[in-house]
């Protein structure tokens, strides 16, 4: 049976407790197949690049840390365990701001003082279960979403951890997420500390943003000129 708790996105959306900072360690496993890339607007030679870097990326364990202060967070990369020599890791930070709803992704290709924003509520339409597992001794319930390519994402996440957050670009439950399942990486809480960095969150005053779309179409164009480079 799917539940839909009104009353918590109500608590959570309009009440923070003071003095809340935790520090989670997340990690991530890139399951990726080849099938995924054959769709991408690319030519063949980049797309048997991206193929390689797949294959390394499937054997690499990557680490991130969110940071979380009272309604602000951070989640940025920590480090690589087993990675590939040849590996090119292409980081990004994400930071969400719960009190106006609003997350901002910068790094990779964009300027510094450029983000990608995204509406937290807007941007998930999550549906809710009844079932159930344990996640770092954590009862985690299950919620999933599915987006306007069809494609389904799930989380887990513990209501004993008020906050409305998680890794990644993921919030907007009624708990802390500790596991994202997607059709291109499982993302794992493996440690959670309370209260030993009270130091605040600041997020960045971006002077410019872009939607993902338009960084994904910025993403093709730059390995299409790469190619062309390479050719001549």
């Amino acid at each position: 049976m799917k539940k839909c708790y009104i009353f918590f996105f109500i608590l959570f959306s309009t009440f923070y407790l003071p003095a809340q900072s935790y520090n989670i360690t997340y990690i991530q496993k890139d399951i990726i197949d080849n099938s995924e890339v054959d769709k991408l607007d690319l030519p063949e030679s980049a797309k048997e690049l991206y193929k390689k870097g797949i294959k390394q990326r499937q054997k690499t364990r990557f680490y991130y840390t969110l940071k979380y202060t009272n309604g602000n967070s951070m989640y940025t990369f920590l480090k690589v365990e087993q990675a590939h020599k040849t590996l090119t890791i292409s980081s990004t930070t994400t930071y969400k701001n719960q009190k106006k709803g609003e997350m901002y992704t910068t790094g990779g290709m964009m300027r510094e003082d450029e983000a990608i924003k995204r509406n937290i509520k807007k941007n998930y339409n999550w549906i809710f279960e009844n079932e159930t597992k344990s996640i770092l001794g954590y009862k985690c319930q299950k919620a999933y979403y599915i987006n306007d390519s069809k494609i389904k994402t799930t989380v887990w996440y513990a209501i004993k951890i008020p906050i409305m957050d998680g890794p990644s670009i993921y919030a907007g439950v009624p708990g802390l997420i500790l596991q994202v399942e997607t059709n291109r990486a499982i993302i794992t809480a493996s440690k959670i500390d309370k209260n030993i960095n009270e130091e605040q969150v600041k997020i960045p005053n971006f002077k410019q943003f872009t939607t993902p779309e338009s960084y994904r179409k910025l993403f093709i164009q730059k390995a299409k000129k790469k190619e062309v480079k390479k050719n001549k």
